[in-house]
């Protein structure tokens, strides 16, 4: 049977420095060097159009080297300007990558199978070497920024910032033996604006606006090894915040719209799904709407709830593809996501017992490669627990996991193959004795 390796080494070293100056000023400064390696090399197994029990394997490895200096240093501290105390911030950051990777495949070509006559020994994998798929790259990134939280009148606060940036970032392309590097991005001062406004509208609620610009680099290529253009666009927010039962419990709704350009997509056209590489393009304008709900606190002593539910609706706007403009992006995931856990400490004559229960659902989703369609309706998992004092040290526990025995994929993977395809765990049931020193 083909056995996959895989090896990896991780150093990080860091240093975290903080002073505390006059007035309630604070400086910190934080430094962090990483320098990582891995490999693996495995087989895949890809399905074959037509075919139920027929596969096709194919053999692939990855090996991935990384040196990494990131550097922050800020100072924070309140001032008093028009007769209203303000809190700001101002810093400047450091970032340098250096990364190779190198990627072999082999086709499946004649390496066929039957599932029902499996022979785990009839193709042994080979381990050719990590050619000709290798690539480098080179990121530099420098900035400056400055943030404010500043009292307009008792009941309205403007949160103001900003960012410049630099960046600059060499790459290879991909490569067999010899790179020839060359600059792949340069950007000088990019500034990047956000905005807020707070306004309390009595003792327990607040309404809040805010916008920031997107500039974010990225490190995914294209099918020419280039990295794609950097992520760019615009993020509006809109809400309501409340604060209950002397701020034991908090509560929050909030409206969201995100507009993105560039986002990387996964690029069929040149590097089909189960080829040779992986290659991604950049979609025209993507745009998120959405919902987000939240509460969590203890409204009375003794009982502990958190829960929330988050709509999203994210389609193309703008695509070189125009099949794709008003469609879903993203379907492996849910649109619509719940969760709710809470526990109960009793009191009285049960004070030795406490009860807790957990919620969590999501609507369907589904992933297409290529031919093949993966699809998981929607589900709800309920979990349960229970817990005995024994003593002030002892404590019994029982939790029950998936109550219902609900069965679901907690990763749809890749339709093409079925890799990655895994069930989520069934119904479990623990049983724990904590001791307390």
């Amino acid at each position: 049977m083909p056995i996959p390796s895989r090896n990896g080494d991780n150093n990080v070293v860091f240093a975290d420095l903080e002073t505390r100056l006059d007035k309630g000023w604070r400086s910190r400064f934080a430094v962090t060097h990483i320098d990582a390696s891995s490999s693996t090399r495995n087989t895949t197994n890809s399905r074959v159009e037509g075919e139920t029990y027929l596969l096709e394997q194919s053999e692939t490895g990855w090996k991935y080297n990384t040196q990494q200096v990131v550097a922050d240093w800020r100072l924070s501290g309140p001032v008093s300007w028009f007769g209203r105390q303000h809190d700001v911030i101002v810093g400047a950051s450091y970032r340098h990558d250096d990364s190779d990777a190198g990627q072999s495949w082999e086709g499946a070509g004649t390496r066929l199978f039957d599932l029902r006559q499996w022979n785990p020994r009839a193709y042994p994998m080979r381990g050719g070497p990590f050619e000709p798929y290798n690539w480098g790259r080179k990121t530099e990134e420098k900035g400056i920024y400055a943030a404010g939280n500043f009292s307009l009148a008792d009941p309205l606060r403007l949160v103001l910032g900003g960012r410049f940036g630099w960046y600059a970032q060499d790459v290879t392309g991909w490569y067999a033996t010899n790179p020839t590097w060359r600059r792949d991005l340069t950007e000088n001062a990019k500034f990047t604006p956000y905005a807020g406004l707070v306004y309390d509208l009595d003792q327990h609620h607040s309404v809040y606006a805010s916008g920031t610009q997107i500039f974010q680099p990225q490190s995914v290529l294209d099918v020419k090894g280039n990295t794609l253009p950097p992520l760019s666009g615009t993020n509006l927010e809109a809400g309501i915040k409340g604060e209950y039962f002397g701020g034991r419990l908090n509560a929050s709704g909030a409206l969201f719209r995100i507009r993105q350009n560039n986002r990387a997509m996964a690029d069929e056209l040149n590097c089909p799904t189960g080829g040779a590489i992986y290659c991604a393009r950049a979609a025209g304008q993507v745009q998120s709407e959405g919902v987000d709900l939240q509460l969590s606190g203890s409204p009375v002593p003794g009982w502990q709830i958190a829960g929330g539910y988050t709509y999203v609706m994210a389609k193309y706007t703008k695509d070189s593809v125009t099949a794709n403009i008003g469609q879903r992006i993203a379907t492996d995931e849910p649109k619509q996501l719940f969760k709710l856990y809470t526990t109960v400490q009793l009191s009285g004559s049960l004070a030795r017992w406490n009860l807790g229960a957990s919620v969590y659902a999501q609507d369907k989703i589904d992933r297409r490669d290529t031919a093949y369609l993966t699809q998981q309706g929607g589900y709800a998992i309920v979990g349960l627990t229970a817990g005995y004092r024994l003593s002030e040290q002892l404590q019994l526990r029982v939790s029950v996991d998936n109550v219902l025995d609900r069965r679901y994929y907690q990763g749809l993977g890749y339709s093409w193959s079925g890799g990655l395809e895994r069930y989520g765990a069934p119904r479990s049931v623990l049983l724990s004795l904590n001791y307390k020193l």
